[in-house]
C-alpha cells in the first residue's frame, strides 16, 4: 500500500518516485524494497510527506490526516477529560464543543512529526481504554 500511496502522491504533484527520492537523497534500493512491500523508517516517511505535502496517513494507510482525526473524535464519546465526562458524539465543526475545538487549534499547529507523535500516544491510550471496558 505504501508504495502505491507514494506514487499517487508523486502524480499529484507531477513528478514521480525515482525524483522524489533523488531529492531527499534516498537511494534506488530504498526505493525498490518499497514496491517490494518493504516499509521505509518514520523519519523517511516524514520527510516525504512534507516534501509531497501530503499527511502521513496518506502515505501510510491511504487516508487524509483529517479523517483520521475525525474519526478518533467520532469513535472516543466517552473520554474523561479532568473528570468530565463528554458524553456527545461528534458531529460535525459546529457541534464541537469548546474544549475540542481548543483541541484541535492546538493539534494543527504542531509540526508533521509532532502529530505524528502525538496520535501515537492518543490511539495507545484509546487501546488501554477499550481493553480495560472490557
Amino acid at each position: 500500500m505504501f508504495f502505491e500511496q507514494l506514487k499517487k502522491a508523486c502524480k499529484m504533484r507531477n513528478t514521480n518516485v525515482t525524483s522524489v527520492a533523488l531529492q531527499l537523497n534516498i537511494s534506488k534500493s530504498n526505493v525498490t524494497n518499497w514496491k517490494n512491500g518493504t516499509m521505509p523508517n518514520c523519519d523517511v516517511v516524514v520527510r516525504l510527506s512534507e516534501l509531497l505535502n501530503v499527511s502521513t496517513d496518506y502515505l501510510l494507510k491511504g487516508i487524509e490526516e483529517k479523517t483520521v482525526f475525525n474519526n478518533t473524535i467520532t469513535h472516543s464519546n466517552n473520554i474523561e477529560v479532568n473528570g468530565v465526562k463528554n458524553g456527545n458524539t461528534y458531529k460535525g465543526d459546529s457541534e464541537l464543543q469548546e474544549t475540542t475545538q481548543e483541541l484541535i487549534k492546538v493539534f494543527e499547529k504542531l509540526p508533521t512529526r509532532e502529530r505524528i507523535k502525538l496520535m501515537n500516544i492518543v490511539f495507545e491510550y484509546e487501546e488501554k481504554c477499550w481493553e480495560n471496558n472490557k
